[in-house]
This record gives C-alpha cells, sequence and structure tokens, in this order.
C-alpha cells in the first residue's frame, strides 16, 4: 500500500527543513543524526461516526423519535404520522443502511448512532476509515505518514529491507490513542472534522511506515523525531535507539574503494593540517568522534563541514561540547551521521574555550531586544563578560585566525 511517487513529492524539501529547524531552535538544541527508519505501526480499518452537514428533515426526526418511545412497526408508523406505509417502509430500510435503526423479531429500534443522531439534531453516518497507529507511541500517526511510503509486513521482501534495521512489533499494542479527544484537530490525523465517535475496530494488520529520524540535544543527543514530510513528532529516543543505523567505521569509503570510511575521514583531516591522535572513536549512539592533538593555524581558520564557521568555533574541549558537523566532502562517508571533534591539547583548548565563551555572550546579547541589552554595544559587553585583558587576547586570535565575525567587533 505505497503512496504514489507523485504524493510523495507533495510536501517542498525547504519546508520540511523549516519545520525540523524551528522545532530545534525552539529547544536550543543541534542535530546529531539524520536517516530514513521503518517505525513499527497498526494499520486499522475502523467503523466511525460521521455527522452530516444537513440537519435531519422533520418528517425523519419524528419517525426517529416514535421508534425512540417503542413504536416498532412500520403500520403503527404509518397511522401515527399519516404518511403512506410505502413511504415509512422505504424509510426505515434506508436508515438501517445508514446504522441509525436495527431491526428483530420485535420490530424496529434505533441504534446508539440513531440515539446520538437525535441528540444532535444532524444524521450520523457509520463510515469505515483506515488509519495508521504507532506501536511505540500509542497515537495515531499524522496526515503526512500517508504521503510516504507504507508496507505491510506480508509485503515485506529481503530486497525491500535490505540493510535496515527494523523494531520487531510489540506483541501487544494498546489502543488507548483512539480517544478522539487527544485529537483536537481531526483533519491532522487523517480523519475528517465531521468525525465524532470510533464505533468499532473491524480489522488489524501490522506493518512499518518509513520517515525521517532525527537525533537531537544540546550537548549530546537526547531527544528522537519522526518527520514525514512537514508533520514532525518527538520521541522517546530510547524507544527508537534500535532504529539508528550506528556508523561502521570499516565499511568502504565508497563503490571501488579500497579505503574504509575511517581511512577516508582521517586522510581529509590529515591533509587539511589536523594532528590526529588515534583512531575515530564510536559513541553509545553509534555517533563517530574524532580527537585531535592540534592543528595549523590554516585548518582551525578553515570552514568545519557543512558550515561557514571556522573549526575553532565548532572543535569540543573539556569545557565545551564538540558541536556536530557534516557536509561535503565527507557526505559520502558520514550518510545522515554527524562527526564530533574534540581537541586535546591544552593550549589550543583554551583558545577554543575563549573563542566559544566569547560567541556565546555575543549570541546572549543580540538575542536580547534591544531596550534589554545590558550595554550598548556588542564590545562593550564583551569586556563586561570576559575583562580587558581577555578581550585584548581575544582581539589577537580574531586576527591570527581570521575570525570574520570577532573582528568586526573587536
Amino acid at each position: 500500500m505505497n503512496a504514489p511517487d507523485r504524493a510523495r513529492k507533495a510536501v517542498p524539501s525547504f519546508v520540511r527543513e523549516k519545520r525540523l529547524e524551528q522545532a530545534l531552535a525552539e529547544l536550543g538544541h543541534q542535530l546529531y543524526y539524520s536517516y530514513p527508519c521503518r517505525l513499527p505501526c497498526l494499520e486499522l480499518q475502523l467503523l466511525v461516526s460521521e455527522r452530516g452537514r444537513e440537519e435531519i428533515s422533520k418528517y425523519d426526526l419524528t419517525l426517529l423519535k416514535l421508534i425512540s418511545h417503542g413504536i416498532q412497526s412500520p403500520e403503527d408508523l404509518a397511522t401515527l404520522t399519516g404518511l403512506a406505509f410505502e413511504r415509512v417502509e422505504s424509510f426505515l430500510l434506508q436508515k438501517e443502511g445508514e446504522f441509525l435503526l436495527e431491526h428483530s423479531k420485535n420490530g424496529w429500534s434505533l441504534t446508539s448512532l440513531g440515539l446520538e443522531s437525535i441528540r444532535a439534531g444532524v444524521p450520523l453516518r457509520a463510515i469505515s476509515r483506515a488509519v495508521r497507529y504507532c506501536a511505540l507511541t500509542h497515537r495515531l500517526l499524522p496526515h503526512g505518514a500517508y504521503l510516504q511510503p507504507f508496507d505491510l509486513i506480508e509485503t515485506l521482501t529481503a530486497e525491500k529491507i535490505r540493510f535496515q534495521d527494523l523494531i520487531p512489533e510489540p506483541e501487544t499494542v494498546p489502543l488507548t490513542g483512539l480517544d478522539l479527544s487527544l485529537y483536537p484537530d481531526r483533519r491532522a490525523v487523517n480523519l475528517t472534522d465531521e468525525t465524532e465517535t470510533i464505533m468499532e475496530v473491524r480489522g488489524v494488520a501490522p506493518a512499518y511506515s518509513r520517515g525521517l529520524l532525527h537525533l537531537s540535544g544540546k550537548k549530546s543527543a537526547s531527544q528522537a523525531w519522526i518527520q514525514w514530510g512537514a508533520d514532525l513528532r518527538a520521541y522517546d529516543i530510547a524507544s527508537v535507539k534500535p532504529l539508528v543505523r550506528a556508523f561502521n567505521p570499516d565499511r568502504p569509503s565508497s563503490g571501488g574503494s579500497e579505503k574504509t570510511k575511517a581511512q577516508a575521514i582521517l586522510n581529509h583531516f590529515e591533509e587539511a593540517g589536523a594532528d590526529i591522535t588515534g583512531n575515530l572513536e564510536i559513541n553509545h549512539l553509534g555517533l563517530p568522534t574524532l580527537t585531535l592533538q592540534g592543528g595549523s593555524d590554516d585548518f582551525f581558520r578553515s570552514n568545519a563541514l557543512g558550515t561557514g564557521r571556522p573549526w575553532l568555533a565548532i572543535c569540543g574541549t573539556r569545557q565545551y561540547p564538540a558541536i556536530p558537523v557534516t557536509g561535503w566532502p565527507l557526505t559520502p562517508q558520514l550518510q545522515g551521521h554527524t562527526l564530533q571533534v574534540i581537541v586535546a591539547n591544552k593550549e589550543m583548548e583554551e583558545r577554543i574555550n575563549l573563542v566559544r565563551s566569547a560567541l556565546r555572550h555575543l549570541d546572549k546579547f543580540y538575542d536580547a531586544p534591544p531596550s534589554q541589552r545590558p550595554t550598548n554595544t556588542a564590545r562593550e559587553h564583551l569586556t563586561v563578560e570576559l575583562g580587558d585583558s581577555q578581550v585584548s587576547r581575544l582581539q589577537d586570535e580574531a586576527e591570527r585566525f581570521q575570525l570574520k565575525r570577532l573582528q568586526a567587533i573587536l
């Protein structure tokens, strides 16, 4: 039951990226990982009640109310209303088909849907709907999930799941998430605004919904997200950890290459002027980390992968965590993972700490409304926070490593 290619491309990539950027900015998070995944879910066949858009006609409402008071035969209904017997009989059969009435040996009676229709003053219809339900969060999946590839377990083949890890479907999945009060906007979960209640679950089929898995956090990855087009949902990181594809440093760097991914990354940094100590390390979430003893001035003033900022402002120390980066020319090697680069050299650590401290103070200064800033200028603010001697040293570092943002201020 895959969505057509045309539907999958319904949301432009810049919209998807903007939603993620907004969510991370609100939390002050950085992105550590971004890769496609398959999320275990259920496809549920539901019978739901939906409001009609027109009021019940006065004749139909009269007949329904008479039946609710125990008038059960079509002959009695025709006599009491003065309607033709054929008209009454046609009405009864029609409303039985709409699940408002049911017939037994005792005669006609209202269903629960019929009773609700009388109370609402509009006809409620019983409609079959198929929805997708997350097996991890026990909530209905958002509308965007219906525009992405979707696979019933029975249709999965070895070719489809090649190189991908799947979380086994839980043995039992509570359906507590079918409480419609959890969804003020019914359309957001692919139901109609007219949906009143879920009357019955008529079928359950285990499946996997494909989306993008992101990991974010402040100092390390602490929050998971799954994204379907423009729809983004937060997930507990422990529940989706098995979906994270750990970085494999021993895989070939690219098709036909004799180098491993780790060798290609180390060679890139060595050629750029970094002084590497040891090999790549992989953390508990499967993300790579590289430790440097130091490097040339040219390396630290050059822009980090995928950013417009120099490595001096990106590398981590014992005081500041490394800012995760990814981008060309290491995109083929990292493939959705980010790389954290740490410097283990006391002299270089001091430089990085000073620069990152200054940039952090500048961000706070510019984030505040002009009327609430503690000083008139950014330089004055740095002098208050760091002191004259540190600002003088910072000016030297800005000149040495050509840190344009700081040069413009100092």
